[in-house]
């Protein structure tokens, strides 16, 4: 039988993705009074084209980078790039959403490393417009999260049989 539990987290592989698509989706609404539904926010590709019929926001990662970060070798420091892609039919409900995409990432910049999946800030480094053919209005915020203290349990020397002492 497995021993796998999808509610366990990777230590390593973390899953950025879904910690901004549930922040975000926990809470829309929070700091305009539009009365603006808020719409699918999805993170797996395939509920993509079931569920946005008027807008949606698909949340996906574009990066993540880790670098030793103490003499030790016991942190890391990681910086996590991830997307977060609006899109609407009509002007006016996209711009609204993507304001809302804004001020939701802005009030939880600095909220610490045990509500921001164990980075330390995260910042919106780009923001740019990506209508296209289909006549639907496109934004794309890129989000950096970052942490200089990742903990790694290991001194980086291999795993260690103590029958093999001394063999090359």
């Amino acid at each position: 039988m497995s021993q796998f539990n999808e509610d366990d987290d990777a230590e390593f592989y973390t899953d950025d993705v879904r910690f901004i698509a549930d922040m975000l989706k926990d809470n829309w609404g929070t700091f305009h009074k539009w009365n603006l539904e808020r719409p699918p926010i999805i993170y797996e590709p395939e509920q993509w084209m079931t569920n946005a019929a008027n807008a949606a926001i698909f949340v996906y990662q574009i990066s993540r980078y880790n670098s030793v970060s103490t003499t030790d070798y016991s942190t890391i420091q990681r910086t996590s790039f991830i997307a977060v892609r609006t899109s609407a039919r009509h002007r006016k409900v996209f711009r609204k959403m993507v304001d809302e995409v804004y001020q939701i990432i802005y009030a939880h910049r600095r909220v610490g490393q045990n509500k921001l999946n164990g980075y330390t800030f995260m910042e919106i480094i780009n923001d740019r417009d990506t209508n296209d053919y289909l006549g639907w209005y496109g934004n794309t915020l890129d989000i950096k999260l970052t942490t200089y203290n990742y903990p790694v349990a290991s001194d980086g020397y291999g795993i260690h049989d103590d029958d093999c002492e001394g063999s090359v």
